[in-house]
Parts: C-alpha cells; sequence; structure tokens
C-alpha cells in the first residue's frame, strides 16, 4: 500500500511539474515569430496556413488542421436512475501546419500537441440517442431511448485562424523570403506542447486548477505512503520486547473464620 501511493504521489508530481512548467511559458510574452530563436521554450502566435494536407470538418465542412468531433447523451433520469451524461462517440484527426505573421514562418508538428480550443460548432441537440440492441430468449431488437438528448459538437483550427503555440522550437530563425519554413515546433525535448485559440488568462486558469489539483493529491498521496510505512514498522504482539511471565498463579486469599 505505501509503495502503491509513493509511486502515485511521484506521478502527480511529474503532472502538476509540468503544468508549472506551462504557467511558465504561458507568463512569456508572445512576440512576433521574426524574434523566436531555436533550442529554446517559445510562445509564439500567428495565422494558420496549410502545409502540405488539409482537412475538412465532418460537420461543419470547413477547411482545417484540426477537428475533433464528440457525440454526447443526457439520460433524463427518475427517483431511482440519476441523470448523467458520457460520450458516445469522439472523432479526431489533425496534420502538420504553418504560422505566419510579417516576420516569418514557423511549422508547427503537432504529433504529441495538446489542443485548447473554443467550440466552434454545436449541432442542434436531439431527443433520442442512437438505436440500441437487445436480445432476449435469442430474440434481437432496436430500441430508442426517447428520454435521451444527443449532443454533436465539434472543434476545429481552421485555415486563417489566430492560434498560440507554446513548444519547443528547433531548426534555425524564421525567415521572410522562403515559403519553406527553417523553423519548426515540436514536442521533442519540451515539456509543454500547445496549440490554442483561446485568450492568454483562461489557457492560464486551466493550468493553474491542474498545478493545484495535482500538488494537493500528491501530498496527499506522500502522506498516506507514510502513515503506511508507519504502520507497517509496529511491532506485532509476538515482537513484544517486554517479556510476560505467564507461570505467575493468581493469588490466593485466606479465608478468615466467621464470627459465628
Amino acid at each position: 500500500m505505501a509503495a502503491a501511493a509513493a509511486i502515485a504521489a511521484v506521478i502527480l508530481g511529474l503532472l502538476a511539474l509540468r503544468a508549472w512548467q506551462a504557467q511558465q511559458v504561458l507568463k512569456m510574452k508572445a512576440g512576433p515569430l521574426g524574434t523566436a530563436r531555436p533550442g529554446g521554450m517559445v510562445n509564439v502566435m500567428g495565422r494558420v496556413a496549410p502545409q502540405d494536407e488539409v482537412l475538412t470538418s465532418p460537420r461543419a465542412g470547413k477547411e482545417c488542421v484540426y477537428y475533433r468531433t464528440v457525440v454526447e447523451v443526457t439520460t433524463h433520469g427518475d427517483e431511482d436512475h440519476p441523470s448523467r451524461t458520457y460520450v458516445q462517440s469522439a472523432e479526431e484527426d489533425r496534420v502538420d501546419f504553418v504560422i505566419e505573421d510579417a516576420t516569418g514562418r514557423v511549422k508547427v508538428l503537432v504529433d504529441g500537441a495538446h489542443f485548447v480550443l473554443e467550440k466552434d460548432l454545436v449541432v442542434g441537440e436531439k431527443v433520442g440517442a442512437a438505436p440500441r440492441d437487445h436480445e432476449v430468449l435469442g430474440l434481437q431488437w432496436k430500441d430508442h431511448d426517447t428520454r435521451s438528448i444527443r449532443t454533436e459538437k465539434e472543434t476545429f483550427i481552421e485555415i486563417g485562424d489566430l492560434v498560440r503555440v507554446m513548444g519547443r522550437a528547433h531548426g534555425s530563425a524564421p525567415r521572410t523570403d522562403t515559403d519553406n519554413p527553417t523553423m519548426y515546433l515540436s514536442k521533442a525535448g519540451s515539456p509543454v506542447f500547445v496549440v490554442t485559440d483561446k485568450p492568454k488568462g483562461e489557457v492560464m486558469e486551466g493550468y493553474s486548477s491542474r498545478f493545484l489539483g495535482y500538488a494537493i493529491t500528491a501530498a496527499l498521496m506522500l502522506g498516506v505512503a507514510a502513515l503506511c510505512l508507519g504502520i507497517s514498522q509496529m511491532p506485532t504482539p509476538e515482537e513484544d520486547p517486554v517479556p510476560v511471565d505467564r507461570t505467575l498463579k493468581p493469588l490466593q486469599r485466606v479465608k478468615r473464620p466467621s464470627a459465628d
């Protein structure tokens, strides 16, 4: 138990460290792309441009470089079954892209990137979830849960969107005299790799909450590990250092003669 709690504390501590590192990168001022230098962590902003391939978002039908489509179902419960929301299906795809401004172009290698994006599209709610398969005594049929609400949500990065990217820069300084970016951002060697279209304050708040949550939970796990270790070190009754003489007989009281 102590070992499991200690391992959990270490993992949570590493997650807290990454959240703290993300905060430090977010605090950096996002200057023009031409000021970014390779070899270190950067916080840059630019407009999205295609590199080699372009995606099409399934619901909105927009040309994009990233999309995530989620179908959520909310069931309306009763006294015995409380309401709940669950993800029925999710689809995601991404391709490498370029961000650019008047000072240069930088390529973003999206493998391993964490996307923190606004919801671009929410499809109207539909009553009733997808049909469910049932089988009883060899008979099969489908039914619809008319008490549930099905919602489709889609997030995407459209061509021309303004995004902020935090990660490690590689290559050489950005240039404006070539279509091929000389600098690229990637997950390699980077504790944080985030692509977002949200305001800086909102992203900072999210990582601050993560840091506090991970740090507090890690401290609690350390406390549990220390408690379990302390209990395991307590001597058992068989190892009592004070021997007990079990040969002693109970005291025999002398009966006094009665007054009669």
